[in-house]
């Protein structure tokens, strides 16, 4: 399984390829498991990021502060992990 961290925005994080549903990133941290679900653009070098994350079945619930905090910093991490393989990410 192939996992990143990114200096630029800390240790304690990893990203990886979900190898049991296709198209959707695992990101680990403090806060937990989110699962993101991706899709390849018509330029095999474009990413599009569903910046909604669930939780395995559920989807995530931004119901307060520290959850909005948690999963905004969790989409900049993903779109660093793509970024740094040479991929242009829009969050869509």
């Amino acid at each position: 399984m192939d996992h990143h961290e990114n200096a630029a925005f800390g240790s304690g994080y990893a990203v990886s390829v979900n190898p049991e549903v296709a198209f959707t990133i695992i990101y680990d941290d403090a806060c937990g498991r989110l699962l993101f679900s991706i899709e390849v653009g018509d330029d095999p070098k474009t990413i599009f990021l569903n910046p909604r994350p669930s939780e395995g079945d559920r989807m995530v619930e931004v119901r307060d502060e520290a959850t909005k905090t948690c999963v905004e910093l969790a989409v900049e991490r993903v779109k660093a992990y793509f970024n740094a393989q040479g991929l242009i990410v829009e969050v869509d």
